[in-house]
């Protein structure tokens, strides 16, 4: 549905909805593309409105290579399917941050691993919202932090996800990943 190119490009979502989109590769609603390894992918913000039923073999709804911002302060990402890969809702490659202050996260599948999020190399604030009844066919039903991927939680809920394999809500592999629970 839409695409960010640019270091420079800001997408705001405040209502509406997002549903249905689907991608060959990765974002299926949205992707976050950098060109340049030292540029990052852009900005979304979302502050309300849904992004719903869509699917990409990785990054069912939201994808983000080589940077990359994604802020979720409201809203609802739900229903989403990462069908080849991980990150049924969200899936953030090599230096994506993701900030989640508020809310949902429902519903989303993944092939592989993080049936909500799949982190790799990349960072995710989480102090507010909700994460839950998502589904991994391998590992971290909710998170899945890769290499280098780092989770810092202080605030939200995660709850009634489901891994076929491990870590129903959160799985931590690799080196240098990191999950901060306060």
């Amino acid at each position: 549905a839409i695409a960010l190119d640019d270091v420079n490009c800001v997408f705001n979502l405040y209502g509406g909805e997002i549903s249905g989109n689907g991608a060959n590769s990765k974002g299926g609603a949205i992707f976050l593309n950098s060109v340049l390894q030292t540029q990052k992918g852009g900005t979304v913000n979302l502050y309300g409105g849904t992004i719903k039923n869509n699917s990409a073999k990785i990054g069912g709804a939201i994808y983000a290579v080589y940077g990359g911002t994604v802020n979720l302060c409201g809203g609802d990402i739900s229903n989403n399917t990462a069908t080849a890969n991980g990150g049924g809702a969200i899936c953030l490659n090599h230096s994506g941050v993701l900030n989640m202050t508020g809310g949902k996260m429902q519903n989303n599948t993944a092939k592989t691993d993080g049936g909500a999020v799949n982190l790799f190399a990349s960072t995710f604030t989480f102090s507010g919202g909700t994460i839950s009844n998502n589904y991994s066919a391998e590992y971290g039903g909710a998170v899945y932090l890769s290499i280098s991927g780092k989770m810092n939680m202080t605030g939200g809920e995660i709850c009634n996800n489901t891994a076929k394999e491990e870590g129903g809500a959160v799985h931590v592999y690799g080196q240098n990943s990191t999950f901060n629970f306060s």
